[in-house]
C-alpha cells in the first residue's frame, strides 16, 4: 500500500475501530469465519493475522499475533493483548513454518503485491497448516458496491482492489495453497437501511458479499 493509503488508516484508526461496535456486518463476517475454521477443525495453535488493523477480528478469534503497515491501528491492537509488529504482507518478519494458521481478513485487497503476500503466508505457515482468507468478492453485489465507491474516490476504498474468489483460488494454488473449504455470508443488499443477522452458508456462493476461503499448505 502506498504511503497515502497508510496515512488514511493512521488518521481514521479510532473511527474505523468504532465502526465494529454492535455492527451486524462485522458479526456476520465473524460468524462466517468461525464456521469456516470450526469446519476444518482449527485448533488453538499459533496464529497470525496479516493486516490486523485494530485487532477486532484477531481478538474475537483468539489470534495471538498480527502485522500491519499502519502504526496507529497497531496501537489499538496492542491494547487487546495481541503481539503486533509493524510490517507489510509482502515481507512477514517471522521465520518459515512458524504458524499453524495465517489469516487475511478484508486485508488482501489493500496489499500492493497480493501474489507475494500469498507466497509469504505459504512460507510462514507450517506444512499442513491453514491460510484463511476473508474477502469481499468483486463479483458480488457488495463488491460492485465498493468498486463504485473506489471509482468515486472514497478515501479508503480508492486504495482497494477487489478479487473474484475463483481467481484468487487459482493464484493460491500456484503458491501451494489448496482450497479445503469455503463459507459465504452477507446475502442482504449492501445499501439496506438496516443490516440484520444472517446464517452463513457453506460454499463459494456468488451472491454472498463476504467469502471465507480456507486453504491448506501443501508445500514441503
Amino acid at each position: 500500500m502506498a504511503d497515502n493509503g497508510l496515512n488514511i488508516f493512521n488518521e481514521i484508526a479510532r473511527e474505523y475501530d468504532l465502526w465494529y461496535e454492535d455492527n451486524a456486518i462485522f458479526l456476520n463476517e465473524l460468524n462466517a469465519l468461525k464456521l469456516a475454521t470450526s469446519t476444518v477443525g482449527l485448533g488453538p495453535g499459533v496464529s497470525i493475522e496479516i493486516g490486523v488493523g485494530s485487532g477486532r477480528f484477531a481478538h474475537a478469534l483468539s489470534i495471538g499475533f498480527g502485522i500491519d503497515p499502519a502504526i496507529e491501528p497497531l496501537k489499538i491492537s496492542r491494547s487487546r493483548n495481541i503481539f503486533v509488529v509493524q510490517a507489510r504482507a509482502e515481507a512477514v518478519p517471522f521465520k518459515s513454518r512458524t504458524f499453524d494458521s495465517v489469516f487475511f481478513i478484508t486485508s488482501l485487497c489493500f496489499v500492493d503485491d497480493h501474489i507475494m503476500a500469498l507466497r509469504e503466508a505459504a512460507r510462514v505457515v507450517k506444512k499442513g497448516g491453514l491460510v484463511i482468507v476473508g474477502l469481499i468478492p468483486g463479483e458480488s453485489p457488495w463488491g460492485v458496491f465498493y468498486q463504485k465507491k473506489k471509482e468515486e474516490g472514497h478515501k479508503v476504498y480508492r486504495h482497494a482492489r477487489f478479487f473474484n474468489s475463483e481467481g484468487l483460488i487459482l493464484l493460491a494454488m500456484k503458491e501451494g495453497l489448496l482450497l479445503k473449504s469455503a463459507v459465504s455470508t452477507l446475502f442482504q443488499p449492501p445499501n439496506a437501511r438496516e443490516y440484520i443477522s444472517e446464517a452463513p452458508k457453506n460454499g463459494v456462493i456468488k451472491e454472498g458479499g463476504f467469502h471465507v476461503l480456507v486453504f491448506i499448505n501443501d508445500n514441503a
